[in-house]
């Protein structure tokens, strides 16, 4: 996925969290589910959000307690937030809104949401080991396939790249 792409590129080592849980109930999701990550300092935190989000009541709100969250656990982090792959101008605004005022980067992702970066029913991928396997459900295949994990990867490290400290 995008995320060992991205690790590689970077040339450093990644925990990569899954918060699907935070997006389908974030007014109610406990944070301290994510303590075990926190065990540790982070030179970045990449919050790659939004696709999983269905209410938006709250969502600003919560996003803006995610990240003082995060801020608390990781204080020296640079903290990297991502609008979603597939196109919903709601949701990015919301999540552009955040990382202004918050004074973090923002990642444009929408751009990449076209047929040749969704991967389709029986195309071979390779997860983060390189062991290539097929994709078989539709849920799956609606997601970027290796070429859209590539550029997200790219979008994500040129942002990085553009924004270091000399």
């Amino acid at each position: 996925d995008y995320s060992h792409r991205l690790a590689s590129m970077l040339n450093v080592e990644i925990t990569p969290v899954n918060i699907s849980d935070w997006e389908r109930n974030h007014t109610s999701f406990d944070l301290k589910k994510l303590d075990p990550y926190f065990h540790k300092q982070y030179d970045i935190v990449i919050l790659r959000l939004g696709e999983n989000v269905l209410n938006l009541v709250s969502f600003k709100e919560s996003v803006l307690h995610l990240l003082d969250y995060i801020e608390t656990k990781s204080p020296s982090s640079k903290i990297i937030i991502t609008g979603r792959f597939w196109r919903n101008e709601v949701v990015d605004q919301v999540l552009l809104e955040v990382a202004d005022e918050k004074k973090i980067l923002f990642v444009k992702l929408s751009h990449l949401d076209v047929a040749e970066n969704l991967s389709y029913l029986g195309a071979k991928v390779y997860n983060e080991k390189g062991s290539a396997y097929q994709v078989t459900h539709q849920d799956v295949a609606n997601h970027p396939g290796d070429l859209g994990m590539q550029k997200i990867a790219e979008c994500i490290y040129d942002k990085i790249i553009a924004n270091q400290s000399p």
